[in-house]
């Protein structure tokens, strides 16, 4: 990246594809800006500015910083794959440009918290927005996701038993267990959902939830 590059992203100040960290911030801060713009539009994090000054401060030790800069997007969950980061003089100080590229292929977290950008700052995703997210990436099939308004009575269990009987079951798995294992249930702490895939296999009537769909089966 060049100079004037640098110098137009630095100008333009923090906003939703461009964040300021000093030097002394930690590899957990650090990544929690580069998880923010991964699971956004992707964008720049100029290393060696002042967060809330946008003061060119500039770096005294570059090769630690770049070492900081990659060890922060290892922290992301799954870990973050980025450009090298580069080193530019920037008015007499040294700025290391950490590049976060769009369309990434997975939402990212930092332990089991998931970030977005919000304007000039880091917000935490709601739940639905990682969901939505997940689909646009594909890191989620329709299949997989609960159905809105389902619960286990909907599920026909003399169906599921049907089904399980000729399968080599777990010593002690229920039958909830068995869906589960299958991506037929969700499970938050210890209450099951059916997902979409469940209720369309084994729903006593899945045409309530969905007006049209199709089961291909490939042999």
């Amino acid at each position: 990246m060049t100079e004037d590059e640098v110098r137009a992203i630095y100008e333009r100040g923090k906003g939703q594809e461009t964040d300021f960290k000093p030097e002394s911030t930690t590899p957990a801060k650090l990544a929690q800006s580069l998880v923010a713009l991964a699971n956004s539009a992707g964008g720049t994090v100029l290393l060696g500015v002042g967060s809330r000054s946008a003061r060119l401060m500039g770096l005294k030790d570059p090769e630690a910083a770049r070492d900081k800069a990659l060890k922060a997007a290892l922290l992301a969950d799954p870990p973050l794959i980025i450009p090298l980061p580069e080193l530019v003089n920037l008015d007499g100080a040294e700025i290391l440009v950490i590049t976060v590229p769009p369309g990434l292929p997975h939402v990212y977290n930092l332990k089991g918290r998931y970030l977005m950008r919000d304007g000039p700052r880091d917000a935490p995703m709601t739940s639905r927005q990682v969901r939505q997210l997940m689909m646009e990436r594909g890191e989620v099939s329709f299949e997989s996701l609960a159905t809105p308004g389902a619960t286990l009575e909907d599920i026909d269990w003399e169906k599921v038993e049907k089904y399980l009987v000729p399968l080599e079951s777990v010593p002690g798995q229920t039958a909830k267990e068995a869906l589960y294992k299958r991506g037929c249930l969700t499970r938050k702490g210890n209450r099951y959902r059916p997902t979409n895939a469940g209720l369309l296999l084994f729903g006593r009537e899945p045409e309530r939830f969905f007006r049209s769909n199709e089961i291909i089966v490939v042999r």
